[in-house]
């Protein structure tokens, strides 16, 4: 009965894991704050009109935007899938023990 019961929250977990590493995959895959960088939108004046992309905020900024206006992603987090794959190591670590 134990077994059965380990092997169900196994699943459960492994289920939850799948769909969190589908939404990190999302964030990580935004090209607007990964390159190549798209253009978030354009300033205009009566002489010139500029692109503006997320990576030049950042570096004109001082890190003042800290997530991405267009996936959410915390800017301070590299990837999101990395982070998940850890976890989920950890996890199935400590499922083992």
């Amino acid at each position: 009965m134990n077994k059965n019961i380990e092997n169900g929250f196994t699943k459960m977990v492994g289920k939850m894991y799948d769909e969190a590493l589908k939404e990190a995959q999302k964030r990580d895959d935004c090209t607007f704050c990964h390159e190549p960088f798209e253009c978030l939108g354009s300033v205009a004046n009566h002489d010139a009109v500029c692109t503006v992309q997320l990576n030049e905020l950042l570096a004109n900024e001082d890190n003042l935007i800290k997530f991405c206006p267009v996936c959410g992603r915390n800017l301070s987090v590299e990837s999101y899938v990395d982070r998940m794959q850890k976890a989920q190591n950890e996890s199935g670590e400590a499922i083992k023990k």
